[in-house]
């Protein structure tokens, strides 16, 4: 085991095993290098014996190049491995019984509520008349301050939620990936604290800057997106980028 600056890790596997790892769209989540010399002494030493690196965003990239010397690729974040047809195939397996739930509705997926933003999901809903729906919960929007484990959802009706809703609403990376590979319109709030290169770097790509919102907006109705074969056509290109880069790597 090897310890850093209060940072520690498991034994390391060995080198003739390191030289075959690769890195699958490794997120830093921010632009800017935020770890201290010492631990970037330790990673810098690592990533020079992967056989190959890859980001999810692209600033990651410079990243890579300035604070660990190596080359990375950018690469689509894994779940775009997969198309909606899959996802949805998925749900029919899982889902013992069909989800009850609005014929039409609101879904939100907020990891980072605050009042504002439920006054604001509030007022949407009021805006449309349309229900709302929680994706991550299942407790209405007043009950959220409760939050115990046992209300999560289980996956299939995450995504099912996301899958059929009018509008999806969400400060979530993933809550806007689903949103995009389902092709349903959302409002996506920018995450400071999380970090918003993920966002800029995957809502600039498909030409959907305009749907990021800062979480201190007056929610407003965009006007839907309605280029989503183009989108639609790009995912299925960053679908066969990501599998090229795992099969050629991994010798597949």
């Amino acid at each position: 085991m090897y310890r850093t600056n209060g940072f520690s890790s498991a034994p390391l596997p060995p080198p003739e095993i390191r030289k075959r790892s690769i890195s699958y769209a490794a997120s830093f989540g921010v632009d800017t290098w935020e770890w201290p010399e010492d631990l970037t002494v330790v990673c810098r030493a690592l990533a020079q014996e992967f056989k190959a690196h890859s980001v999810r965003e692209e600033s990651g990239i410079s990243l890579c190049a300035g604070q660990l010397g190596v080359e990375a690729r950018w690469m689509p974040d894994p779940t775009f491995l997969l198309n909606r047809e899959e996802y949805r195939s998925f749900i029919r397996q899982c889902q013992e019984a069909p989800l009850q739930k609005p014929a039409d509705y609101i879904a939100y997926y907020i990891l980072d509520l605050t009042p504002a933003k439920q006054r604001q999901l509030e007022e949407l809903s009021r805006r449309t008349g349309l229900p709302l729906v929680n994706c991550m919960y299942d407790l209405p929007l007043e009950e959220l301050d409760r939050g115990e484990r046992s209300y999560f959802r289980p996956i299939e009706h995450w995504l099912d939620i996301i899958a059929n809703a009018r509008q999806m609403v969400t400060d979530s990376f993933h809550g806007s990936v689903f949103s995009i590979i389902f092709n349903t319109d959302f409002i996506c709030y920018g995450n400071e604290g999380r970090g918003n290169s993920r966002f800029d770097s995957l809502l600039g790509k498909l030409g959907l800057m305009h749907h990021l919102v800062s979480a201190d907006c007056t929610m407003q109705e965009l006007p839907p997106i309605t280029n989503w074969d183009e989108i639609n056509h790009t995912l299925s290109e960053w679908q066969q980028r990501g599998l090229h880069y795992l099969k050629s790597n991994l010798n597949l």
